[in-house]
């Protein structure tokens, strides 16, 4: 699953965006299916994993959301195990 990260308004400057998964809900993905996540910040044209701990963390991680734009550009891939349980 990719999930796009926009700002509602361009900045001037590249602004930091903290990012922390959070599988919740009744339908949420388990925290322990969670298997790689990636993060992109040119649309997609190049791709840098991190570590799925610093992602579950409480903390999480910080991505940089470039220069005048809004969207398209942070991305996130998170990748999850198959399994039979129904999420």
């Amino acid at each position: 699953r990719v999930l796009d990260v926009a700002l509602i308004n361009p900045s001037e400057t590249a602004t930091d965006i903290v990012v922390n998964l959070n599988p919740t809900g009744s339908n949420a993905i388990e925290a322990r299916d969670i298997t790689q996540v990636f993060v992109t910040v040119d649309g997609g044209a190049t791709w840098t994993e991190i570590p799925v701990a610093t992602a579950l963390s409480a903390t999480g991680f910080t991505v940089s959301q470039p220069a005048n734009a809004t969207a398209g550009k942070v991305q996130i891939r998170v990748v999850s195990a198959q399994d039979t349980v129904l999420e």
